[in-house]
């Protein structure tokens, strides 16, 4: 398969990426799925209103207040030799290889609470597509993966419902069955 980064615009939902990048909403869920998104609630990036309820929920008024520290980037002799963005503690020192020792107040950085929620839904933002000229492909090829394969084991009246399921595709399509009670 071949995929593409993407990067999800403002507000933009799982169905209206779709709608803009295979021409229909329907196939959002291949989205979710190549993305191993399973609640869209809390691993979709929220919009600007979602994002500011869900802060103030979580956090009050204490926009500013500490979430944790963070490293700074350190190089010694053009190598990095400290990672920017390693949680650490208030008082993290680091020990350069000529023995010279890196204090806290130039190697860390405190993070907000703001600052953190923030990035963290910016993170989110960044997804795979599959290429929409292979989708097709990667629908029948999971419709392939996915049929059911009988089972002596199962009874009768569970057959019936297994044979219901395994006549449907696993295409988005909206299938309305008129039966009678028997």
């Amino acid at each position: 398969m071949t995929f593409e980064k993407y990067v999800i615009f403002g507000d933009d939902k799982p169905y209206q990426v779709s709608q803009r990048i295979y021409g229909s909403p329907k196939y959002e869920w291949v989205i979710l799925l190549t993305n191993n998104i399973v609640n869209v609630y809390s691993q979709w990036p929220k919009s600007n209103d979602e994002f500011d309820i869900y802060f103030r929920k979580k956090y009050g008024t204490n926009i500013e207040g500490l979430y944790h520290y963070v490293t700074k980037k350190v190089e010694y002799q053009g190598i990095e030799v400290v990672e920017e963005g390693t949680v650490v503690d208030v008082d993290y020192k680091f020990t350069l290889p000529n023995g010279t020792v890196i204090g806290s107040d130039s190697l860390v950085r405190p993070v907000s609470n703001y600052e953190y929620e923030y990035t963290k839904n910016e993170e989110k933002r960044s997804i795979y597509l599959i290429n929409p000229f292979v989708i097709d492909d990667f629908i029948v090829e999971m419709e392939r993966l996915l049929r059911y394969q009988f089972s002596s084991d199962i009874t009768s009246k569970m057959s019936k419902i297994v044979l219901m399921m395994t006549s449907c595709s696993i295409r988005p399509e909206y299938l309305i069955l008129n039966q009678t009670q028997t």
